[in-house]
């Protein structure tokens, strides 16, 4: 065989092969940030077998890359749970605070604190259940400790009739000596001793 054939056949075999070492250089996105991303990507390379004539370097086979990235986020379930408001604000800051009925007793009612300075104004309104006397008087106090577990009488109150009409008390405490959450108003039963409402004083 012809020696310039050879040579030609080696060499368009030799650029065949540099044809199918071609470089391939991948860039994977980069998802958004995501609390809890699961991120998958997927590469893939194929050559076209096509050779293509290139000025420079003879002949080279031509390559595609294809990516994919998927981002899979979890879903997220968030619960707020609010507690029921026991203190109503108004604009001149006194705060209305709701009783609650204890032993039993069928009694609401309110306890609305004013702040008059050097001292604090108390007005207590309360609603008899039915099949009781709306009109009979019972005793009010302040006291140390928690509705559960009562303390020692701190300041006593004017007497509350169980008729929705309020009784207002000035008591030489500052609104900020009631307001320290170490107190709590308590209605007794008159009567007799036993509690029939109950509201604790929230710190301010």
């Amino acid at each position: 065989m012809d020696t310039k054939k050879l040579s030609g056949l080696a060499a368009l075999t030799i650029a065949f092969g540099l044809g199918a070492c071609s470089h391939t250089t991948v860039e994977t996105p980069t998802p958004a940030t995501s609390t809890g991303a699961t991120v998958t990507t997927t590469t893939t390379a194929s050559t076209d077998t096509t050779a293509k004539r290139d000025s420079a370097a003879g002949y080279q086979a031509s390559g595609t890359t294809t990516t994919s990235t998927s981002v899979t986020t979890p879903s997220t379930t968030t619960t707020v749970t609010t507690p029921a408001a026991t203190v109503t604000a108004t604009a001149n800051g006194a705060q209305t605070l709701a009783f609650t009925s204890v032993n039993n007793s069928g009694f609401t009612g309110n306890v609305t604190l004013t702040d008059m300075g050097d001292h604090t104004r108390v007005a207590v309104t309360l609603n008899s259940p039915a099949n009781t006397n709306a009109s009979a008087d019972h005793n009010v106090a302040i006291h140390t400790g928690t509705c559960a577990s009562p303390g020692a009488k701190v300041k006593g109150l004017s007497d509350v009739e169980g008729n929705g009409n309020a009784s207002n008390s000035d008591v030489e405490m500052r609104m900020s000596e009631l307001t320290d959450g170490q107190h709590i108003i308590v209605v007794n039963e008159n009567p007799g001793d036993r509690a029939v409402a109950c509201v604790a004083i929230p710190s301010k």
